[in-house]
């Protein structure tokens, strides 16, 4: 008879593996200190084999860290209002931006940055599942479909296009001198970009 702890399968390892590295980015963005692989690494204890399993460098660490690991929510989904609705599903990655502060955003929001686009972005004409892009897509459809939209919409360009401001939103905030005000800045203009689209 075995004894002791069961083996873990490779899937429970994988996923193990990876929320170390997504902990040890959280702990040296609340430290203040630069996120590198190498002290990603250090921090969790973990070879840099293993880190490229997961992630193809850097960027695409802090990519999933921004926009994939994040709580889901869908209180959102029951509003009425289009505009209210897409900004509270926005809401947990503009939170997120807040708390990590300038200096990381600032260093994720760069033109070289390959991730910025695969995560908040399209690939080959389609969002990647799970995104808020892919969210606000469907969000958009639902509403056509109940008649609250303008039936020529096309849903996935609006998705594109809503990113593209909120995207705007945050490169204006870290321009700023303002340590908050990225959430009333985004709620502000996607009220008005939205209620031309109102059917």
């Amino acid at each position: 008879m075995r004894r002791g702890r069961p083996l873990k399968s490779e899937a429970e390892k994988a996923e193990h593996s990876r929320f170390q590295l997504l902990q040890a980015t959280e702990n040296l963005i609340s430290q203040g200190k630069k996120v590198t692989v190498r002290g990603v690494c250090q921090l969790a204890a973990l070879s840099t084999g293993t880190f490229y399993y997961h992630f193809k460098d850097k960027d695409d660490l802090l990519g999933f860290y921004l926009t994939q690991s994040l709580p889901k929510t869908d209180n959102y989904a029951s509003v009425k209002d289009l505009s209210q609705a897409v900004f509270l599903l926005y809401l947990p990655l503009l939170e997120q931006y807040e708390r990590l502060g300038k200096g990381v955003m600032r260093e994720f929001y760069s033109g070289t940055n390959q991730a910025l686009s695969k995560y908040l972005g399209e690939t080959d004409g389609k969002f990647i599942e799970g995104t808020v892009m892919a969210e606000c897509q469907s969000l958009i459809d639902n509403r056509k479909k109940q008649n609250e939209l303008l039936k020529n919409v096309d849903s996935f360009q609006l998705s594109s296009d809503i990113c593209i401001i909120i995207k705007g939103c945050v490169f204006d905030w870290c321009l700023s001198n303002q340590a908050s005000g990225l959430e009333v800045a985004a709620k502000r203009i996607l009220t008005q970009f939205l209620a031309i689209y109102k059917n």
